[in-house]
């Protein structure tokens, strides 16, 4: 390897090594700025028997009661809620003393409006979403 190619790597490294540095101060940065950051977090339902993924945002008070939920509508993805991907509502509830609670819905909910259903679907899913949301989230 000639002296160039040498160079050449050695400023290959170095961009990979301040691309790094940037990534990890925005992301840092973006957590400053929201006061707090957007957890996602799994809950167990055991009125559904299975796990709920949750985006949450704590309220800047710790043990402050003020919450908003932000229930998806039809057709949301499995990843994030709707009203965060899609709506930035972490970015708008950032200066707001308020805990963000948001399901993600996506194929959980999908055509449930949040009910809890009178008997198992036809392929045994259980829904009790009345029953996680009023009952089981607010323990978490």
């Amino acid at each position: 390897m000639n002296r160039s190619h040498k160079f050449q790597w050695v400023l290959l490294l170095l961009a990979d090594s301040i691309l790094r540095i940037a990534v990890t101060f925005v992301r840092a940065a973006r957590g400053m700025f929201f006061g707090r950051g957007l957890q996602q977090c799994n809950v167990y339902s055991h009125a559904m028997k299975r796990t709920i993924p949750v985006e949450i945002m704590p309220a800047k008070t710790p043990g402050n009661p003020r919450i908003v939920m932000a229930l998806d509508g039809y057709g949301t993805n499995n990843k994030n809620n709707g009203f965060i991907f899609g709506g930035d509502l972490h970015g708008h509830l950032a200066n707001y003393d308020v805990t963000l609670v948001a399901p993600i819905s996506g194929d959980y909910a999908a055509g449930t409006y949040y009910t809890d259903y009178a008997s198992p679907l036809d392929n045994g899913k259980t829904i009790r979403w009345e029953t996680f949301l009023v009952q089981e989230l607010p323990h978490y």
